[in-house]
């Protein structure tokens, strides 16, 4: 039972209590209605949208589903679902979540430009209309048996560097006397790690004896990380002796130990992409640095098993699927062996 009070003239509240999504009986009060009849209204409009009434508008619903999300998803998860919600926020109008069709949903994909961000659209609308059929007691899942053709586009190569590559860029960065780049870009191209579980890094999860590294979270802002990608990603990850030493030279064994030794990523991307205007050299990106990696081990012969825990990947079978193109040139190796037999 909501209850109602005039602060001051043309100035009412009103407070009640209203079950949320995860269970809790919050209490809500809000002030700066005009009448009471504004203040019931929004009370009756609230009590609506989180008790399960089907009526209630797309939009409303994904600003629950976004605020749910933000409960059980890492942070670098969610700023996924933000973008996803921007984009689809208006597609629908003010159209119940009830009402939207399969055609609805097959005119905003036809929206979108490309097929990666079509699928991934398409799986976040199927979870939040799993969430609406739990919290909203929305009785179908328009996303069951959808059926929709993607548009086709060519598989893009990933863009990396060869070890030449890498020692031509590790020059300029010598000459131009950059060496905290240095040892970032170095300890990149080494171990294979993503850049903000680089950016992470503490002088704790240096070993400079033993040259290896303890990857333990990854970076999102400027004062603050998080648990890292899975929990195959926990790992310790040896770099070559040169690589420590680079780091060591730069940063002392006497640099404070919780303390982050690089920035966050971005700073490193945009410092890159001017070196590599400058210079003319081969684009690539901080994430490619982890595929030149692999792709350098799988060249040298190394079994996918050991890159895969190296990289932190959950199994061999992901680790294979992203990297199947750099095992084409192995081909020929097999047919040349086979035909050697002869």
């Amino acid at each position: 039972m909501a209850s109602f009070k005039m602060v001051e003239k043309g100035n009412w509240e009103v407070s009640f209590y209203c079950k949320q999504y995860n269970g809790e009986n919050k209490k809500i009060k809000k002030r700066g209605f005009k009448t009471k009849k504004e203040a019931s209204e929004y009370a009756t409009n609230y009590i609506k949208k989180h008790t399960g009434d089907i009526e209630t508008p797309f939009y409303d619903v994904l600003d629950e589903f976004l605020a749910y999300k933000k409960t059980k998803v890492k942070f670098n998860t969610f700023i996924m679902y933000r973008t996803f919600s921007k984009v689809i926020r208006s597609k629908f109008g003010n159209k119940p979540i009830s009402q939207i069709t399969k055609g609805d949903i097959a005119r905003l994909l036809d929206t979108i430009k490309h097929s990666h961000a079509q699928k991934s659209i398409k799986t976040r609308l199927n979870l939040l209309f799993k969430y609406a059929k739990t919290y909203y007691n929305l009785q179908y899942n328009v996303m069951n048996d959808f059926d929709y053709e993607y548009i086709k586009t060519t598989k893009k190569e990933k863009e990396i560097w060869t070890l030449e590559d890498f020692k031509k860029f590790d020059e300029i960065l010598i000459e131009e006397n950059k060496m905290l780049q240095r040892a970032y870009f170095n300890l990149l191209f080494y171990s294979g790690a993503r850049p903000g579980e680089i950016s992470a890094l503490t002088l704790e999860d240096i070993d400079f004896d033993k040259c290896t590294i303890n990857i333990n979270k990854t970076r999102i802002s400027l004062n603050k990380s998080n648990s890292p990608k899975n929990q195959s990603s926990i790992r310790v990850v040896t770099i070559p002796r040169f690589c420590a030493k680079i780091l060591e030279d730069v940063i002392g064994k006497n640099y404070p130990k919780k303390e982050y030794i690089f920035g966050c990523a971005n700073p490193y991307n945009f410092f890159l992409n001017r070196k590599i205007k400058k210079y003319n050299l081969n684009k690539i990106t901080l994430h490619g640095f982890r595929h030149s990696h692999a792709s350098f081990l799988i060249k040298k012969g190394v079994e996918i098993t050991a890159i895969s825990k190296r990289l932190g990947h959950k199994n061999s079978q992901i680790t294979l699927s992203t990297y199947a193109h750099f095992y084409n040139d192995k081909t020929d190796k097999i047919i040349d062996l086979l035909n050697s037999l002869e």
